[in-house]
């Protein structure tokens, strides 16, 4: 008995293990994001390159919030972080995030699965364009944690997100 149950949770685990090993697809559209360093799925060159529909059919999130960067409640929507590393297999201590204007900014990988941070790609309902943010940008629960209404995390949420370098 202690046998089959042994073969049942080896079995049980057989998807997780695959997943992580497998390569991703290529891009079909222009890439919007490519992660690198520590991520086990890539999909040529030692990382893993996104265009906006394969960002879009992962796990989704809206997160509501306030921001300092815009009046009144914003909606947004896109990944979750934790969902978008795991997709890629993603493992360290800390992300090095990268704007298309070169601005960086380090998340702790900790901090980035536990405090609700997604990559937005649309905000109240529209993708956002590269003048108003986008097409990603970094953006935490502010309104529903004052711990996160500070510079550190504010400091964090970079737009224009092209490259998270895993270290």
């Amino acid at each position: 008995m202690r046998l089959v149950a042994t073969a049942l949770a080896a079995v049980a685990a057989l998807p997780a293990t695959a997943h992580a090993d497998e390569t991703l697809q290529a891009p079909s559209g222009r890439v919007v994001l490519t992660l690198s360093g520590r991520v086990a799925r890539t999909n040529g060159e030692g990382a893993a390159r996104l265009d906006m529909a394969m960002i879009e059919a992962m796990e989704r999130a809206t997160v509501a919030t306030r921001t300092p960067w815009y009046d009144g409640e914003q909606v947004f929507e896109g990944v979750p972080l934790r969902a978008l590393l795991r997709e890629v297999g993603a493992s360290g201590q800390k992300l090095v995030v990268r704007a298309l204007n070169n601005y960086m900014t380090e998340i702790p990988l900790a901090d980035a699965e536990a405090r609700g941070a997604i990559l937005a790609y649309r905000r109240n309902g529209e993708p956002m364009p590269v003048r108003d943010k986008g097409p990603l940008f970094v953006i935490y629960p502010y309104s529903s944690d004052r711990a996160l209404q500070n510079e550190v995390y504010y400091g964090r949420s970079a737009w224009q997100v092209s490259r998270i370098a895993v270290e």
